[in-house]
């Protein structure tokens, strides 16, 4: 559940290219998880980050998924 509560906080955090969004700025997930929810960087940070990746893959799948449909 922890992860989940982050992702919904970083959505601003999303890098954008000519294809729409690209990925997360992962500086910037580091930084607001440090110093805006106060997240200790210890063996919690890891399995919320791994969680993050996989909420991030999965969101550009389906991202890719619904361009390609639109064609």
């Amino acid at each position: 559940m922890p992860a989940w509560h982050v992702w919904l906080s970083i959505q601003t955090q999303w890098r954008v290219g000519m294809g729409g969004r690209d990925g997360l700025d992962y500086g910037s997930v580091a930084v607001y998880m440090r110093e805006v929810l106060r997240i200790k960087v210890d063996r919690r940070w890891g399995e919320i980050w791994r969680g993050l990746q996989a909420m991030e893959h999965a969101a550009l799948q389906a991202w890719s998924e619904m361009l390609n449909d639109n064609k």
